[in-house]
């Protein structure tokens, strides 16, 4: 009987106690758990040097038909960005180099053709372009969230550089105010693309794109930030969208909080356009890119190659990024 007593007993609370909690009322919202901001900007120091490495593939497949065409290529490059001056609201202008690459282009079954900029002699004339971009120093000036105010100069001739802000950047553009995680923002910039109108006429315009980025994780100073790139108007015309096709990509970006520094950027996509070049034709692409910080880069074989005047440095200049304890 006793025990019989007990058990209802405590059956009674337990009900009471669910009851309870259920009609309980919420916390006060002065009392709600507030989410963890963060702030996420560069931390750009007067003379210092960031230096990256970075791989990047792709291959293209063209069909006619019965006949087909497949290019496969590949890229490894080190760079580095130096920061010339910083003014008080914490923008800086940066100078770019591109400082050694090593590309390969293989068409079929074809054996590659290979450009290291480290060697000496002419390359072949598909590199030609790529060639002269080695060693060759680019300045902008660009906010402390990375967004590209404005392109100074190169020191290809001193005068000012044709291509505009949005195309030369280079850095992940971050959020303006403090986020937290899940939230999103975006990058607006265009891409400029051809349309043949007939054999002997041709139009250029610009394709609005846009990179979303959504802040997914935040490990001991490390953000992580997904992406994706997408157009913002609908493309109708297979020319153009086999044009665009390579610039649709996902990824992610790694970014110490602390330091201010980029530590990776990841992306891939691929994608197939039917009737670019016919009603029977379709183009099939497909690319991965990668880039890593180097804390401590190692010394090239040999010189790339002039880099431009760079000016003097400060005798206490700052060396590497001090990353945080996850990123060492």
């Amino acid at each position: 009987m006793l025990t019989r007593l007990l058990i209802a007993t405590a059956a009674s609370l337990a009900l009471s106690a669910q009851l309870l909690g259920e009609d309980a009322p919420p916390l006060p919202e002065d009392r709600q758990p507030q989410p963890v901001m963060v702030q996420l900007a560069y931390q750009f120091q007067v003379g210092q040097f960031m230096h990256y490495e970075t791989e990047s593939s792709s291959s293209m497949i063209i069909a006619v038909k019965e006949y087909k065409q497949s290019t496969r290529t590949s890229e490894q490059s080190k760079k580095h960005y130096r920061v010339v001056s910083v003014s008080d609201d914490g923008s800086a202008v940066l100078e770019t180099v591109i400082d050694e690459a090593i590309m390969e282009v293989q068409g079929d079954d074809g054996k590659p053709v290979r450009f290291d900029s480290r060697d000496t002699g002419t390359p072949p004339k598909a590199f030609l372009t790529a060639k002269n971009k080695i060693g060759r120093a680019i300045r902008m000036r660009c906010k402390s969230n990375g967004t590209a105010i404005e392109v100074l100069s190169s020191s290809a001739n001193g005068q000012q550089a044709e291509a505009d802000a949005s195309q030369a950047t280079f850095l992940t553009v971050l959020p303006e105010a403090a986020i937290k995680l899940g939230d999103s923002w975006t990058d607006d910039f265009s891409v400029p693309v051809s349309m043949q109108l007939s054999e002997k006429r041709a139009i250029k315009k610009s394709v609005p794109i846009r990179r979303r980025y959504t802040l997914t994780k935040l490990d001991d100073g490390v953000a992580t930030i997904e992406f994706r790139t997408y157009p913002l108007e609908v493309v109708h015309e297979p020319a153009v969208q086999v044009q665009l096709m390579q610039r649709w990509l996902t990824g992610h970006v790694k970014f110490d909080v602390k330091a201010g520094v980029q530590l990776e950027i990841q992306s891939s996509g691929s994608n197939v356009v039917h009737k670019a070049i016919g009603d029977s034709s379709s183009v099939q692409a497909s690319a991965t890119n990668f880039e890593r910080y180097v804390a401590s880069p190692q010394p090239s074989r040999k010189p790339a190659g002039p880099v431009g005047p760079i000016g003097p440095v400060e005798a206490d200049a700052p060396g590497p990024a001090k990353l945080s304890a996850a990123t060492r």
